[in-house]
């Protein structure tokens, strides 16, 4: 069983989280008109720092995203369906430069560009926001064949930036990379805008595209930082960023 907190869409700021950013394994979520924290550590000591959050409500859940009012034993709600969950701490790291990874752009709504949720997704994602020990994890158990075609580019805390086709399926968040810019699977720019438009907009270089993310913030990312994916390649990076191994994950 998990503790649910639902906030305010206004919630999606670094400041907003600053009494809980350390609790390790808490995720968020964003939705049309809320954002989500969801606990599964089962620490009961977490629960006073979470409801000292600006929070609408707390919840347990249990089936099928039943959500369950803290006091008492009725659901009154469920999860929204669309729900993609994401490390906080990664998230909000993001919220600042980091090697491999640089360049966020912090008002990206001056540019007019804003995401919208788009509920039709015909398009294949090509890019995905990973931890770095899961895609380790994946590699060491997987044939070479289905490594070919996939780059990665990692980060100081641990992310990795995944970029091919077919993606693996594993835990992160997944877009749909055109020309200039990615987009998260399930929405789309509120206006149509041509690539070029985007390119000149954000001040890319050549070789740079724009990664935005739900909280409507950008990343500017270089083709020269990502790596053909290998088992090699991924254990050295592992290396020298020093990430702690998955441990007991079956094969």
């Amino acid at each position: 069983m998990s503790l649910v907190v639902r906030m305010g869409a206004e919630a999606s700021s670094a400041a907003a989280f600053a009494l809980v950013r350390d609790i390790p394994g808490l995720e968020v979520a964003f939705s049309s008109d809320a954002v989500w924290l969801r606990d599964q550590s089962g620490d009961a000591s977490n629960l006073q720092r979470l409801r000292a959050l600006r929070h609408e409500a707390v919840y347990r859940t249990a089936e099928d995203k039943v959500l369950i009012p803290l006091g008492s034993r009725l659901p009154t709600a469920r999860l929204p369906e669309l729900l993609r969950w994401q490390g906080l701490k990664g998230w909000l790291d993001l919220k600042s430069p980091v090697a491999a990874l640089p360049g966020l752009l912090e008002d990206p709504s001056k540019l007019s560009l804003m995401l919208q949720r788009d509920v039709v997704e015909s398009t294949e994602p090509n890019l995905l926001l990973a931890q770095l020990s899961d895609l380790e994890g994946y590699v060491a158990r997987v044939d070479d064949v289905r490594l070919k075609g996939l780059s990665f580019a990692a980060s100081g805390d641990g992310q990795v930036l995944l970029r091919g086709c077919p993606l693996p399926l594993i835990r992160g968040c997944y877009f749909a990379l055109g020309k200039w810019i990615a987009i998260p699977l399930g929405c789309r720019l509120s206006i149509p805008v041509r690539g070029d438009v985007v390119r000149n907009a954000l001040g890319l270089s050549d070789g740079e595209f724009a990664v935005m993310y739900e909280d409507q913030s950008i990343t500017r990312v270089h083709g020269d930082d990502f790596l053909s994916v290998s088992r090699s390649a991924v254990r050295l990076t592992v290396e020298r960023l020093g990430v702690q191994p998955l441990v007991g994950e079956a094969g």
